[in-house]
């Protein structure tokens, strides 16, 4: 397959996020008839070549004819070549992903994620380890730098060393959500790249989307939005909407299908969703309220289907850890 990022037929997508953009998830999206790139959520590099089990359960695939990534994240060259070559030899996936932009600190303590933006040279020299172990196609994502802008050096670098995309979430490292992105850097990236450039940070709406990608990107990733609104993509590819309700009870099923014998993780998994689902929208705040302190299975569930549609028309929630 051709690299999913250059010129893409649809050229929009979600972001893999941490315990968030699962398999469930992946499968909700595919029944709503999602278009773009799919990922799995960050996985950890020493853990797939470990094969820790629930790492490898993190690598799922889906039946379906769009490109599909995974998002893999670590702070050793070796392990991470390692890691890239076992991906490519199983064949199951299109291209590898190489997070270089989360900021959670668990993830910066094993010199993963954003850490990677601290010395842009020696990162070249570790990407460069990297691509030589990969076969296909080998992308990044990164953020504008760790506590100044870094991110021409950092894009210049990883194109000479082999990276065949580059995604950017316009904020540094420390930078936090109430801050808006800075999607001026668009314009001053995309002249010294040869490679597709994509770009993430406060798509909150399909406008906003638009938008975004009439400033020269070649893509847009977009995270908390489709969180809150999975349906983002239907409105991007002009389709109808598919209805509330069904959205609820399509989530459900696949919550029910993924953790069929393990109820605590459907209460968890469904109290995830709701905390972004509700986010923006009138009354979201009540709308949370009993769901988020129930603990009983059936009547979460019966809450989460009972969930009512709303108007977004407030910010995302401020509070977004588990993002990267």
């Amino acid at each position: 397959m051709k690299n999913p990022f250059c010129k893409p037929p649809f050229p929009y997508c979600y972001a893999p996020m941490a315990d968030l953009t699962d398999p469930v998830f992946r499968r909700v999206l595919a029944r709503l008839d999602y278009r773009g790139i799919h990922f799995t959520e960050m996985v950890s590099a020493e853990g797939l070549v470990r094969e820790n089990l629930r790492t490898l359960r993190m690598t799922s695939t889906l039946e379906t004819g769009a490109p599909q990534g995974i998002q893999l994240f670590g702070g050793k060259a070796d392990v991470m070549a390692e890691a890239v070559r076992r991906v490519e030899g199983e064949g199951r996936f299109d291209f590898v992903n190489i997070n270089m932009g989360c900021p959670k600190r668990k993830i910066l303590q094993r010199n993963g994620g954003a850490y990677h933006l601290k010395d842009p040279e020696g990162t070249a020299r570790w990407f460069a380890t990297v691509r030589k172990a990969a076969q296909g196609t080998l992308t990044v994502k990164v953020r504008l730098g760790w506590e100044e802008e870094n991110i021409l050096t950092v894009a210049r670098l990883l194109q000479e060393e082999g990276a065949d995309a580059l995604i950017v979430h316009f904020r540094l490292k420390d930078q936090p959500y109430r801050l808006p992105a800075d999607w001026s850097w668009a314009e001053r990236i995309k002249p010294l790249l040869r490679i597709p450039l994509w770009g993430n940070g406060d798509i909150d709406s399909p406008e906003t989307a638009r938008q975004r990608l009439s400033l020269g990107v070649d893509g847009v990733m977009i995270g908390r939005g489709t969180l809150r609104e999975p349906r983002i993509f239907q409105s991007l590819q002009e389709v109808p909407l598919t209805p509330w309700e069904d959205l609820l009870a399509i989530i459900v099923e696949e919550v029910e299908r993924e953790y069929s014998l393990e109820k605590k993780k459907r209460t968890t998994r469904l109290k995830a969703l709701v905390r972004f689902l509700t986010s923006g929208r009138v009354e979201g705040r009540l709308m949370r309220r009993d769901l988020l302190v129930c603990e009983e299975y059936e009547r979460i569930k019966t809450l989460f289907l009972g969930l009512p549609e709303g108007v977004i028309t407030g910010p995302f929630l401020e509070k977004d850890e588990n993002l990267c």
